[in-house]
């Protein structure tokens, strides 16, 4: 899940991680005002993902059993 404040905000969202490396086939599977579910594959751990987004200004957490991401 991706948390974002508005269109704009997940448009420059979405353009920043198609631009991680490793980070590949970005789908977004639905959307609402403020969130987007997305699945997209990644060349390595939790971790490297992890320290990958955390290097572009994004924070990974896990929220009741999703993985939700925003920007920092």
């Amino acid at each position: 899940m991706v948390e974002f404040s508005g269109l704009r905000d997940w448009q420059e969202i979405r353009s920043r991680l198609t631009q991680i490396a490793g980070l590949n086939t970005l789908e977004v599977n639905s959307m609402s005002a403020r969130a987007a579910a997305v699945t997209f594959d990644f060349a390595g751990s939790l971790d490297s993902l992890q320290a990958a987004l955390g290097q572009n200004g994004f924070a990974l957490d896990e929220r009741n059993g999703t993985l939700v991401l925003r920007s920092q």
